[in-house]
C-alpha cells in the first residue's frame, strides 16, 4: 500500500491558481521566496520577477543587468520594461559602482528583443564617469535589434547629432509613443524618413519631428521642442506639404529651448497654426511678450480650443495674482470659446538652486467672474510632480 501511494504522481497545481497568487504578491521578496516552493511556480514567478525593472538604485540595476545578461538564454527575454529614471541619490555614488552599473546595462540591453518599454536616462552617468556615454553609444550598441518597443524616452541633455538614432527608430514599428531629448543638433548626416504608423504621442526637437511626422497615420499629441530661429531654421517651405498631419494633432506643445530662447522667438508656430483645425489643447513653453501669444488668432478653429496653458520666460514670470488675473482675462475676451486657462506655479528645489513647476494654477471660464471685481476666478490648484511627466503628457494629467 505504501508503496502504491509513492508511485502516485504529485498533484497537479493549475496554472490559473498559481498566475493568481503571484499576481496577489506585492512585494519582491515574498514573490522570490514563493518562487522556490516548485517548478510550476519557478517558472511563472521568474517570468513575472523579470518582466518589468523600474531603478531604485544603481545597485539594484547593476544587480538586474548582471543576472539578466548572465542568464539571457532564459531571463533576458521576459523583460517587458527596463526605466532608468532615478531620482538623485542621498549620496553621491563611486565610479566604480557607475561604470558597473553602465557596463552590464549595455551588456544585457540587446539580448531583451521582447522590451516594449524603455525609459533610458544617461544624464546620471555622465556625471560621474569619465568615459564617453552617450544616446550614440547606445544606439549603436542595439542598431540591429528589433525590439517591441510601443514606448521609448531618452533622456540627455548633451548636445549632440545622435547619429544612428533614426535607423534604430525605423526599425520599432509598434512605437506608439517617443520622447526624444531636446538638445538634439543639427544632423551632419541627413536624417532618414521615419515611418511610425502607430505613433499616438511624439516629443521631438524639429530635426526629427520633420522626419517622423509626415509619415504617421493617427499622431494626435505633439509636443514640438523648437529652439530659436538662429539655432533651428525650420523648413518653412514643407508645413503646407505635410498639413494633413497638422490637422490631425488635438493636443499640442510648442516650446522653444533652451527656456531664453524666446529671446529671439521664431515664428514658427505663427506658420504652423493656420493649419491647426483640430486643436484642443494647446501649451505655448518660453514665450517672451503677448505678440506671440496672438499667434492663436490664427489658428485655423479657434473656437475648438478648449485649455491653454502659458509658460513665460523665467525672467518675466508673473511675480502675484494680479499679473496672472490680468493675463487669464486679456485670454478668455480674445479666446470666448475656451474652457480653461492654466499658469504654472514655482517652488524653490530643497538646494534653492532653481525654481520647479509644483503644479498649474487653472482658470475656469464657466465659474464665471467674482462679482466684486468682474475677474475670472480660479478654479484650483493642480498638483503636477516630475515623475508624474515622466511617463504622461501634461494634458493627460490636468482636465479638459
Amino acid at each position: 500500500m505504501q508503496v502504491q501511494e509513492a508511485q502516485r504522481p504529485a498533484p497537479t497545481i493549475p496554472l490559473e491558481l498559481i498566475l493568481l497568487v503571484i499576481d496577489l504578491v506585492e512585494d519582491t521578496a515574498t514573490l522570490a521566496t514563493l518562487a522556490l516552493t516548485c517548478k510550476m511556480i519557478t517558472a511563472e514567478a521568474e517570468r513575472c520577477l523579470y518582466s518589468s525593472f523600474t531603478m531604485k538604485s544603481y545597485r539594484a540595476l547593476a544587480k538586474f543587468c548582471f543576472k539578466v545578461w548572465s542568464h539571457r538564454d532564459r531571463k533576458a527575454g521576459f523583460v517587458r520594461r527596463l526605466d532608468t529614471d532615478s531620482a538623485p541619490p542621498s549620496s553621491r555614488p563611486s565610479e566604480s559602482l557607475l561604470k558597473q552599473t553602465y557596463q552590464y546595462l549595455m551588456l544585457a540591453l540587446p539580448y531583451m528583443i521582447n522590451l516594449t518599454e524603455l525609459n533610458l536616462d544617461l544624464e546620471w552617468l555622465r556625471g560621474g564617469l569619465l568615459i564617453n556615454v552617450s544616446v550614440e553609444t547606445v544606439v549603436s550598441l542595439v542598431a540591429d535589434v528589433t525590439f517591441q518597443l510601443r514606448n521609448c524616452r531618452l533622456h540627455d541633455t548633451s548636445r549632440s547629432s545622435y547619429a544612428g538614432l533614426d535607423l534604430f527608430l525605423a526599425k520599432q514599428p509598434a512605437l506608439q509613443r517617443v520622447d526624444l531629448p531636446h538638445f538634439i543638433m543639427e544632423s551632419r548626416h541627413d536624417i532618414a524618413p521615419i515611418s511610425l504608423p502607430n505613433l499616438l504621442l511624439l516629443k521631438a526637437p524639429t530635426n526629427f519631428l520633420m522626419a517622423i511626422l509626415p509619415h504617421t497615420k493617427n499622431l494626435q499629441m505633439l509636443v514640438w521642442r523648437a529652439t530659436a530661429e538662429r539655432f533651428d531654421p525650420g523648413p518653412y517651405e514643407i508645413f503646407s506639404t505635410i498639413s494633413t498631419q497638422f490637422a490631425r494633432i488635438r493636443y499640442l506643445s510648442y516650446g522653444e529651448f533652451p527656456e531664453l530662447a524666446g529671446e529671439y522667438s521664431s515664428s514658427k508656430f505663427s506658420s504652423i497654426a493656420p493649419y491647426l483645425g483640430n486643436l484642443e489643447c494647446l501649451e505655448l513653453c518660453s514665450f517672451s511678450a503677448v505678440e506671440q501669444v496672438r499667434a492663436l488668432e490664427r489658428l485655423a478653429s479657434p473656437e475648438k480650443l478648449r485649455m491653454l496653458l502659458f509658460h513665460p520666460l523665467p525672467h518675466i514670470r508673473m511675480q502675484n495674482d494680479i499679473q496672472t488675473l490680468n493675463l487669464a482675462d486679456w485670454i478668455f475676451l480674445r479666446l470666448p470659446s475656451l474652457r480653461f486657462f492654466a499658469v504654472p506655479v514655482f517652488s524653490w528645489n530643497r538646494d534653492c538652486e532653481r525654481q520647479e513647476i509644483e503644479g498649474y494654477r487653472i482658470f475656469d471660464s464657466a465659474k464665471g467672474r467674482s462679482a466684486d471685481r468682474g475677474e475670472p476666478v480660479a478654479d484650483a490648484f493642480h498638483k503636477i510632480t516630475n515623475s508624474d511627466l515622466l511617463h504622461h503628457h501634461i494634458f493627460e494629467l490636468l482636465p479638459h
